[in-house]
């Protein structure tokens, strides 16, 4: 008795994918192009439409955001690390699971909250990410000085330049009084989302 098989494998390799969505890009008929090349219409559809990265060599499930809605993330976590408020692998899950729910995404998600699984796969197409200790940069705690915090808002003119948004500086209605339990500061312990081989300065409270 033969065994069930369940699904079918891939029998196509990278060059096929990679000729069939240039010659669909080129005018070619979709089903005609998926049938020469034995590769299946979704596969291809994904990448003529950005869901899915045209280098992407995984066979397996597709990722569930947009190769834009996954760079947007990848900018965010980076920027936020860049100004010393790196997030935590909970808080991206959960920003995912906005996103999901505001695009109305179909997913395997409980809830819409992508899981393990899915963050080691985000991790792995972005590899020059990484999670770091924050236990490791409690040093910076006992560095702050007048000239560190100087340093610090002169980094962050220079983030705010680099990113077209320096008159949010000469803007006297972006200048707001707060008390600092109404935000979200660096957590203490755990780890932080940053970028591979980059010193993370965090911003702690005193």
């Amino acid at each position: 008795m033969k065994p069930k098989v369940k699904g079918k494998f891939h029998q196509y390799d990278e060059d096929s994918l990679k000729k069939a969505i240039e010659a669909v890009r080129n005018g070619g008929k979709l089903r005609e192009i998926c049938r020469q090349y034995g590769i299946p219409k979704s596969t291809v559809q994904d990448r003529i439409k950005g869901k899915v990265s045209d280098d992407c060599k995984h066979m397996g499930p597709d990722p569930v955001l947009t190769r834009e809605n996954e760079q947007k993330l990848v900018t965010w976590i980076e920027n936020l690390a860049a100004c010393g408020f790196p997030i935590k692998k909970d808080e991206l899950l959960n920003t995912v699971q906005k996103i999901v729910q505001k695009e109305k995404l179909k997913t395997p998600f409980t809830n819409g909250r992508p899981g393990g699984s899915w963050f080691y796969g985000f991790m792995k197409r972005h590899s020059h990410l990484a999670l770091k200790n924050a236990e490791a940069l409690e040093k910076y705690r006992a560095q702050i000085t007048e000239q560190y915090i100087t340093s610090w808002f002169g980094d962050l003119k220079s983030f705010l330049i680099k990113s077209n948004a320096a008159t949010i500086l000469e803007d006297p209605s972006r200048i707001l009084n707060g008390n600092e339990s109404g935000f979200r500061l660096c957590p203490k312990t755990g780890k932080v989302l940053g970028v591979r081989g980059r010193d993370l300065n965090i911003v702690k409270p005193a």
